[in-house]
């Protein structure tokens, strides 16, 4: 939302998400391995309370997220000007 972007998102059951796991760990740069879908089956949630072990606040991703987003855009901008000069992005 923070984008603008529409994104298409399909959620998958565990059988299309094993079949996804084996087919991307096979694609060049795995994106997804087969040992990333083990993790996800895995909870991975802290059962104290958070601040307590962490030492710090956490912060809503709401109020962070337009921060890291616009150093995107301005990476963007970059990017092109990195390309006229026909230097590596």
């Amino acid at each position: 939302e923070l984008t603008g972007e529409k994104r298409m998102i399909l959620g998958l059951n565990q059988g299309l998400s094993k079949l996804q796991a084996i087919v991307f760990s096979v694609m060049p740069g795995k994106v997804f391995t087969f040992d990333n879908y083990l993790s996800l089956l895995q909870d991975s949630v802290c059962k104290e309370a958070f601040p307590q072990v962490f030492g710090f606040t956490p912060t809503a991703l709401e109020s962070i997220a337009p921060t890291y987003l616009a150093n995107k855009q301005s990476r963007r901008r970059l990017d092109v000007y990195r390309k006229a000069a026909r230097r590596d992005i």
